[in-house]
């Protein structure tokens, strides 16, 4: 999974602003969750994320992580909640 978000960051561009956006909205959708909330724009930012990269980060795991582990460093927070 490192390599592909190195390969997002390495990329640069628009691959980059997509996975960054992901991420901000998944921790948007957290927060609403946590009041109880939702949003359109959320579902409709997320959706986009998840047929343009989501997918393909799914198709190179081929459907086979259930865990992931990190132990040499602390995960950072930005990617610890990225749910695939």
């Amino acid at each position: 999974m490192m390599v592909f978000l190195m390969k997002i960051r390495d990329k640069g561009g628009l691959a980059q602003k997509l996975f960054d956006m992901g991420t901000e909205e998944n921790k948007k959708k957290r927060e609403l969750a946590k009041q109880g909330k939702s949003s359109l724009m959320n579902s409709i930012k997320l959706a986009l994320v998840d047929k343009i990269v989501y997918s393909k980060l799914r198709a190179l795991l081929r459907g086979n992580l259930q865990l992931s582990i990190s132990s040499s460093a602390a995960l950072s927070a930005h990617y610890s909640p990225i749910h695939v």
